[in-house]
This record gives C-alpha cells, structure tokens and sequence, in this order.
C-alpha cells in the first residue's frame, strides 16, 4: 500500500528526524512511503499544499505521526482522509 506520512513541520531538525523514523517503520511494514520531508526548500504554502494533496490522492493509507494534532493542516488532512476513506494508520492510537 502507498502510505503518505502526517505530522507537524515546524522546520526543526527534530521535526526531519521524526519523519525519517516514522518512514523506516512504514516501509518495514511492507508499505511505500510518500513524504513531504522530500520536498525542496523555497516553495510557498500554496505549492505545498498542491503538492501534500497530490501525495495524499495517490496513496491508499495515511500515517498519522503523534505529533499531528499539533498541526492545523495535518488536522486538514485527517478529516480529508478520511472523507476520501483512506486508510488511516498512527503512530501512537489518539487517546
């Protein structure tokens, strides 16, 4: 399954960190990995976003890092997964 990952980007080093050990986990579970950390620098937030719902649209799953409920648009993009019925797959289960 194509697994788009979610969490806050701050543009902290911790933040890329994260997102690396979150990919790693993803592809061990048999999963291809989409992730925005793969994106250049210098575009502005109108391109991000086309580019985060281009992702999204041609994944099956999406990977819910712990941190997303920090994040306006990751909390976007829960309720647009699950209105186009993603699969949606967390790092840690929501409390």
């Amino acid at each position: 399954m194509k697994v788009y990952l979610i969490g806050r980007i701050s543009g902290e080093p911790d933040d890329y960190d994260h997102f690396q050990r979150a990919a790693l986990k993803v592809r061990m579970m048999g999963h291809t990995v989409l992730s925005p950390m793969i994106l250049p620098d210098g575009l502005d937030n109108e391109d991000y976003a086309h580019i985060f719902y281009s992702m999204m649209d041609v994944s099956e799953g999406v990977y819910f890092l712990d941190n997303w409920q920090e994040s306006a648009i990751a909390q976007e993009a829960f309720r647009y997964a699950q209105h186009t019925g993603k699969t949606i797959l967390y790092e840690r289960v929501p409390a």
